[in-house]
């Protein structure tokens, strides 16, 4: 059977097996790809052993005493749902280990929202659960990760780019945070698959074709000496975590599709909270409001909006556009003077990014940079997703012309200070 968004136009299907399990996703185009969405578990060290060299696993401490993963399958239990605006498939294959997987309409998401708990523990054993998302796609060791949800870094497996790593742990050493987003691509199909977080989360491609995510841990050791276990409960049962991630299949060289995936990346990261209130209260109330005028430029983010006092305002704004993103031109130019609703804005002085001096006083560190190591780490990487290079340092204007606008590089964030006044 198959599961598939019913809108003006069909993005995408996912195919279920005999077995009841998600086995295929389909894009629009016909192009195929397997699609395995399974739990496993890592077992931690066990409490009774003797002490060893190696720190024990704890709060701060992620290494698996053992590296090969253990399912968690006791059985397959699935239901398929059907709307007019979603399609879910609802699969159980444990008591606490659940997932649904939803379409909606006109979207080319697939979301999966998952819930783990409480955490097993009768066989003494901590355990490290991890979510596992299994594709056919060949990415030769070699996934990306973002920065604090801005650039993306590259990363190959059990490679470091300016060192050789020492007894490097086969599965620590390859998970890094995941603030927003991880992918891998398979360059000779073309295909990209990228996965959205709703919360900082440790990530990996610890086999080809497959992205982890590390979602829940209830460990009976401790790293610190303190006896502060990570087994946290609630009625002296194991907590039950819930959260989402966004499956995105695309075409890996297509770039609009790269600024459509930094985006949503913000989308997620700032989504609207849902509040429940007394409807009188909810009808008499204003519920929508844009203080922006027009719209700003794709790939602009309005970072930093402070009242200082009656006269003052503090703005901060982001271009989350990498270089490798570019379409036409990076630089993204801001009309400053008739962005905001009901404010004539009368004078912007640029400060730096704390905005705890003026710009043009600042007098930047000269460092002795050590160039090698930034060459060779681009020499190994690649220069695709990571640029690093000498910024050059533009002296701004006192004022800010209001006419011609604030320009943002890709990456750059800026911070001014804003004179109004309030239109009657």
């Amino acid at each position: 059977m198959d599961l598939k968004y019913n809108g003006k136009e069909e993005y995408l299907k996912i195919y279920i097996d005999s077995y009841r399990k998600i086995s295929t996703i389909q894009l629009m185009n016909s192009i195929n790809s397997s699609l395995d969405i399974q739990f496993y578990y890592y077992i931690s060290d066990d409490p009774k052993k003797e002490e060893s060299e190696k720190i024990s696993p704890g709060p701060s401490v992620f290494r698996p005493s053992n590296v090969k993963p253990e399912p968690i399958i006791d059985y397959i239990d699935t239901t398929v749902y059907k709307s007019d605006i979603s399609q879910e498939i609802h699969s159980k294959y444990s008591n606490y280990a659940s997932f649904v997987v939803r379409l909606y309409e006109e979207s080319p998401l697939v979301e999966v929202d998952w819930v783990v708990g409480p955490v097993p523990i009768d066989d003494g054993l901590g355990k490290d659960v991890f979510l596992r998302y299994s594709t056919d796609l060949d990415n030769f060791g070699t996934f990306y990760t973002d920065a604090n949800g801005r650039q993306t870094i590259k990363r190959i497996r059990h490679m470091r780019a300016t060192y050789q790593p020492y007894n490097l742990d086969p599965v620590a050493g390859n998970y890094y945070p995941v603030n927003s987003k991880i992918y891998i691509e398979d360059t000779k199909r073309n295909l990209r698959l990228s996965i959205f977080n709703d919360r900082s989360q440790g990530g990996s491609s610890l086999i080809d074709g497959a992205i982890d995510f590390l979602v829940h841990r209830r460990i009976l050791t401790d790293d610190t000496g303190a006896q502060t276990f990570l087994n946290d409960t609630i009625e002296n049962q194991g907590v039950v975590i819930r959260g989402k991630h966004y499956l995105y299949f695309t075409k890996a060289n297509y770039r609009p599709n790269k600024v459509y995936e930094k985006r949503l990346a913000k989308e997620i990261e700032l989504s609207p909270k849902v509040f429940v209130s007394v409807y009188d209260d909810w009808e008499n109330t204003t519920n929508e409001f844009t203080a922006l005028r027009n719209k700003l430029p794709i790939g602009v983010h309005l970072l930093s909006l402070e009242e200082w006092n009656d006269h003052t305002l503090l703005l901060r704004l982001e271009n989350y556009l990498e270089k490798s993103d570019i379409v036409k031109s990076g630089n993204k130019i801001v009309k400053i003077k008739d962005l905001f609703v009901n404010i004539k804005i009368n004078i912007v002085k640029e400060t730096t990014l704390a905005a705890h001096m003026w710009f043009k006083d600042w007098v930047p560190l000269h460092w002795q940079m050590n160039e090698s190591f930034y060459k060779s780490f681009n020499d190994y990487y690649g220069l695709g997703n990571m640029e690093l290079c000498k910024n050059e340092i533009i002296r701004p204007f006192e004022e800010v012309d209001l006419d011609e606008g604030i320009s943002l590089t890709p990456q750059q964030i800026r911070t001014f200070v804003v004179w109004f006044e309030y239109l009657k």
